[in-house]
Order: structure tokens, then sequence, then C-alpha cells
């Protein structure tokens, strides 16, 4: 679901965030290269293990390239969790090394997703100490739960299937990283989503099927794995669009959300998303006569 966690930011600073993301990603892609040709290279086993631990969530895949990572405190605590220690004193130690680590990092998103490991390290640890151990345990436990609030975390990443459709086109991203394109037809991605997790649309219109001062946009529908309840464009509960207040041919989330019985700018792209997910999504979408594309950011809630 979807909140208006970034509703205290303005346009710049939310511009600002989706760049940073995408900066961020072309390093990362650049890293991702270097390791086909030297897999055991520390600089980039670093960087792609804490994207894909810190920003994607998946720390199975994640976790083999820390423990290649040329930081050696990083690389052994890594080693460490994926030795998984079935002894509380080295679950605590585990646990401790996360939350020290999830300590130094510079964005909420990083900073969540390690909190979360440390979480799991402490819990698991909870179990099989005493005395003091026991009460830094829970002490941690607490500490750890003040901050995921203040972030805006409260459950476990999820699996998800992202499908899209567009009476033009569109490109959506997740974490500075494109995860569906879609056109005339529809475009699936799958992502693991979290609390603070943000999600760019990049919606764009033929000019030249301008009509009736009206532009495509796009719609789409996000299904949570083990979930029989779908997150929806145009329902204002789960989806919230966030663009310029002093735009008005951008249309804003109180105006798409209105109760109609279908799309509101069908397509075969739409019709296809409407039979392949079986909820029949309302599209967000703008308007103007000066403008090709619009811009459309989204926060896990």
């Amino acid at each position: 679901m979807f909140s208006s966690g970034l509703s205290h930011k303005t346009l710049g600073e939310r511009r600002r965030i989706a760049r940073e993301m995408k900066s961020k990603y072309r390093v990362v892609a650049a890293a991702k290269e270097q390791l086909k040709t030297n897999p055991d290279d520390g600089a980039a086993n670093k960087l792609v293990g804490e994207y894909i631990c810190f920003q994607k969530v998946d720390w199975d895949s994640g976790l083999p390239l820390l423990a290649k990572s040329e930081d050696a405190e990083l690389r052994d605590l890594a080693q460490a969790d994926l030795d998984s220690p079935e002894e509380a004193s080295e679950q605590l130690k585990i646990g401790e090394g996360w939350y020290k680590v999830s300590q130094d990092q510079d964005t909420e998103l990083a900073q969540g997703a390690v909190l979360t490991r440390a979480e799991d390290w402490f819990r698991k640890a909870l179990s099989g100490v005493e005395g003091l151990d026991e009460a830094h345990a829970k002490k941690r436990l607490d500490e750890i739960k003040e901050q995921l609030v203040d972030l805006g975390w409260v459950d476990i990443p999820k699996k998800a299937t992202i499908a899209a459709a567009s009476g033009y086109s569109c490109e959506i991203y997740h974490n500075g990283e494109r995860v569906v394109s879609a056109s005339y037809r529809v475009g699936t991605g799958e992502v693991t989503l979290k609390r603070g997790d943000l999600l760019m649309v990049r919606a764009r219109k033929s000019t030249s099927t301008y009509s009736s001062g009206y532009g495509r946009g796009f719609a789409c529908v996000i299904k949570y794995e083990g979930s029989d309840r779908p997150v929806v464009t145009g329902q204002t509960d789960q989806w919230e669009a966030f663009v310029p207040a002093n735009m008005s041919y951008w249309y804003k989330p109180e105006n798409v959300a209105r109760t109609v019985p279908y799309l509101v700018s069908p397509s075969a792209g739409h019709t296809e998303l409407a039979n392949q997910t079986g909820v029949a999504a309302r599209s967000l979408w703008y308007a103007s006569s000066n403008t090709s594309e619009a811009y459309f950011l989204f926060r896990v809630k």
C-alpha cells in the first residue's frame, strides 16, 4: 500500500531523491559489469552487495557478495551471517553488528533494511540468552522498533508483481532501477517491496494523438505474494501521486480517484491489464497540450 510519506517534502526534494536513486544505480550497474570479468573485486562486491541487501532487501543474493567486500568488518559480518550459527551468543554478535552498520547508513531506505536484519538476529538470540545479554537484546529490539516507526517501516519485505499499461508508454522504477516498461501492451516486473521503497513512474503521451485536451496516463496493479488484495491506481487509500501544485494541467490524486466503472482512457493495453489481473484499474492521467510526459512518485506504506 502507498501513503503520503513524502508529502512533507517539497517537489524539489522528491526530484532530488529520484535523481540520487538513478545515479546510485548507474554506479551499481557499472560494478555489476566489473564483476563479470573480476568476480573477486572487493569494491565491486561491496557496491553490488550493499545495493542488493540494503535497497532490494534480497539478503540471500547479496550476502555472498558482501562476504567478498573490501571492507573487512562488513566482510566478516556477512560471512558470520551466512554461517547461520546456532549459538545465541554468536547470534547476538551478528545482530549487534548489523545494528551498528544501520547507524552508518545515509538513507532511510538502507537504514531500515539493515535494522530489520539486525532485528531478525536479536529475536533469534533472545530465546537462548539470559541476564545481561537478554536485557541487552530486549533493549536493542525496543530501539529498533522505535527507529523503524520513525522511518515508516512496520512489516517485512514482500515479493510482488507489478503489471502496468499505458495509452502510449510508461516506465516504472523501483529504487532507481527500471522494473516495468509498458505501452499499448501490458508490461510486468517482479520486485520485493518494503516500507519506505520508492516507485517512480514516467508516463508519456504522443503529441500526435492529442485529443480533447487530455493525455493518456497509465494504469497499474500490484499484487503481493500470498495476498488477495491488490494495490491499484485510482484508489487514494492505496496510491498517491505527488505532482507540482502550480501545474494545473497535471491531475491531482483527488481528481483521478473518481467513481467510474472502468478506465478513464481505455486502450488495448488497459483491457489486457484487466484481463490478466482481474482488476479494472482506473488510470492516473494528466492533461496538457504543452507537455508530453509526467512523473509520479509513490512510497510504499
